[in-house]
Formats: C-alpha cells, structure tokens, sequence
C-alpha cells in the first residue's frame, strides 16, 4: 500500500511538472516573440526584466512574426490543465498572445474596428455613449457654473483659481506620494527594497508615467507642459505610484516572476488586457487612498493651508470636478470615430475641444494620445467602472473590505472577464 502511493503521488507530480513544463515552454516563446515585435512597436513592450535576449539590431518582418504568434496560440490552447492556478496561466498567456497578434494587425495597416480591437486585445467591449448623452452634460455643467461667458471661458477661468504654481509642483507632488504610501502600507505589504523616482517631462502625450525598472523600483515621469491642479497631483500620485502602477508591477513581479518564476511575467505588453485592469486599479486607487472628504482635508492641511482656500470652495470644486469626469468618456465616443474613420482629423480636434473642454493645444495632444494608442483609452473610465463594480459589489461601503478585494485584484493574474463574472 506504501508503495502505491508513493507511486500516485509520484504520478501527479510528474504530470504538474509536465504542465508546468509545457507553459514555461509557451511562455518563453511568448517573451521572446513580444521582444521581437518590440522592435516594430517602441510602445508596445511596457517593461522588461527579464532574462531572454533577442538581436534587436535585426530586422524582423511582420508576416512572419504574426504567423509565429497565432502557431504560439495554437500551441498554448492545446495545453491540457487539471488546476485552477494552471487554468489562469493557460488564460494569461492566451491573452497576451491574442492582444499582440490585433496589435501586429494594426501595425500592418489591416482594417480593424475600434470595438474589435477592443475585444480581442483588452477583452472588454465598452459601452460607447453617443454625443447627446454629452450635449446633456456640457447643458448641466454650463448651469452649474455662473456667468454669461462660453462654457470653456467660465470653465478656464473658474479652475485657475485651483491650479498649482509650477514651481510648487514638486513639493505638492512628493507630499502626495508619501501620504498615499501611508496609507497603502496599512493594507497592502510591498518588498523593503521598493522606491519610486520622480522626474518631470515636457512635450508627451501623456500627463504622467509609470516606467517600470524591476527588482520593485519605478520612475514616474510627470509633464510639467499638463496644467496641474490642485486634486491633480493627488490623482497622479496615487495613479502611478501607491496604491496605483507601482504596488501593481511589484505585486507581479514578486509574486509570479520572482516567487512562482513565471517567465511571461517578466514583460510587461501595454497593448493586453493586463492594461484595462492596470489602469482600472490605478484610476480606482485614488478614491481608495482619499475617500469622500479625505481630499479637502489633505488639500488643506499638506498643499495649501487652510486659509488658502475654505472647506466649501473645495468641497463646491470637487462636486464640479465629478460632472467634467462624466466628460471624459466622450474621449473614448471620438475614439471610435475616428479610428473607424467615421470623423476626420479637423472634426476629431472640434469634438475634443467641445466636449472635452480643451485648448485648441491641449486638444492637440489629447489627439495625438489617440492616434497613438488607439483603443487604449478605453481603460482609463471603463476599467475604472469595471473595478469600482466588482469592489463595490463584494465590500459594499466597508472600507477595511474595500482594500481587501483591491489587493485580491492586484494579486490575482485576473483579466478582465474574471471581474465581469464577479459582477454578474
């Protein structure tokens, strides 16, 4: 009897070994070929930390890349798994294979529709609003504010009185990432040997960014060209840092490259469903870190005394603020417009200036993000409302649960149908 099961446990091993195996084998080839895409995308690879190496001075063709990623696929969906754990990482690899198969599409100039692209590389279809539901609540906001002014002006002229002077960007920027480390360490344990570093920029296409180094260490970069106003250095601090991107790469990192030696964790696709929920956490992490009127009181007590600016006049700004945030998914409606060629470039700047309340500049660069990255703008408000509904969902208003089921979502190698099965 000893020896039979010795036997059977020898049997199950040897086939989880087998497993395992066969996925280390699927994800070394993932990493490699995404390195090798790379080279065709400079956004596409994220971060690396990693051991493969690839001859980047190599030209490589797109034709052949696509052909080796839909065989990687082909070999991925044939692996058999008897384990949740296992199932997950079948998923993820699939998933990334998936998403940089769409990317390389685009690359090659093939048609492909915006909610398509959304699918088959987020995996996620948006709810895309149409322009009346915004014409409602450019009316709503244009009530909210006084004065006989275009709504741009009075918008413009009542949010400089909350803008922060450039040179005090710096100071109001620290303080925000050491309070929302504060908090975070409260519910979420990271490496000792974590750290983020600060730089500010001019002339991206994005306001701030999370370059990922490994080993727990990132370099946020912030563009000084953005107007940054008051809520929005606590925004950015908690968007890339804690509990935001930061926490979320070194929880990966750590726990499945690190730990567990998934190799395909040690790359980092911008173009994947890990970036609708990347994004989504980050979004969400800002309420998380200051809930209700936490805001104010850290506004007032941390970035501009008290007697700078009254409990009210904040508390009317932020109730503002929360109408111009409905605002920003018409960024995704242009989108779709203009990626499937509904819209042309003139009209694409007409409607970011209208409905988004933009400079005819700052709508220049808001473009310029679009033609860029493309459907990636859908995970900033949709992954949000994603993340927010599944939290909401199992924690209620308990705040203690809250951080539990945010810090299950980070630790997980969740894509986005695991949390819509969450919520359904």
């Amino acid at each position: 009897m000893k020896y039979t099961v010795l036997l059977f446990l020898f049997l199950i091993v040897s086939c989880s070994d087998l497993y395992k195996s066969q996925l280390d084998k699927t994800g070394e080839r993932l990493v490699e070929l995404t390195l090798m895409a790379g080279t065709l995308d400079e956004d596409l690879v994220d971060s690396y930390i990693g051991d493969i190496t690839i001859d980047s001075t190599q030209k490589f063709n797109i034709d052949e890349l696509l052909q080796s990623f839909e065989s990687l696929s082909i070999d991925i969906s044939a692996i058999e798994v008897d384990s949740k754990s296992l199932e997950f990482r079948k998923k993820y690899q699939s998933g990334i294979v998936n998403a940089v198969i769409t990317r390389l599409k685009v690359l090659n100039e093939e048609e492909i529709s915006f909610i398509d692209e959304c699918e088959s590389i987020y995996q996620f279809t948006p709810n895309v609003k149409e322009y009346s539901y915004f014409d409602s609540l450019l009316v709503e906001l244009d009530n909210h504010l006084v004065g006989d002014e275009p709504l741009p002006v009075k918008l413009a002229s009542y949010r400089d009185k909350f803008k922060i002077k450039y040179s005090k960007i710096d100071e109001a920027f620290r303080k925000s990432v050491k309070e929302t480390k504060r908090i975070t360490n409260k519910f979420i344990h990271l490496p000792d040997s974590e750290s983020v570093r600060i730089e500010y920029v001019d002339g991206a296409p994005w306001s701030a960014y999370n370059w990922y180094q490994g080993h727990y260490k990132s370099l946020i970069q912030v563009n000084t060209q953005s107007d940054v106003h008051l809520e929005r250095v606590l925004d950015l601090a908690a968007h890339e840092s804690y509990p935001g991107h930061h926490v979320y790469y070194s929880l990966r990192e750590k726990m499945y490259y690190q730990d567990s030696g998934f190799v395909e964790f040690s790359i980092y696709t911008l173009f994947s469903p890990v970036s609708f929920l990347a994004e989504g956490t980050a979004v969400y992490g800002n309420d998380l870190v200051f809930p209700g009127d936490k805001k104010i009181e850290f506004i007032r007590n941390e970035i501009t005394g008290k007697y700078n600016y009254s409990y009210q006049t904040l508390k009317e700004y932020f109730e503002l603020l929360e109408l111009l945030d409905k605002l920003d998914e018409v960024q995704i409606t242009i989108a779709r417009d203009y990626i499937d060629k509904k819209i042309s470039i003139e009209v694409a700047l007409e409607y970011i200036q209208k409905y988004g309340l933009e400079s005819e500049s700052s709508s220049y660069r808001r473009l310029d993000f679009i033609r860029r990255y493309r459907s990636y703008i859908i995970n900033y408000t949709a992954g949000k409302k994603l993340v927010e509904s599944n939290i909401d969902k199992k924690a209620g208003t308990n705040t203690n649960k809250k951080w539990q089921v945010y810090k299950e979502i980070l630790e997980n190698p969740y894509l986005p149908p695991d949390l819509v099965k969450g919520i359904d």
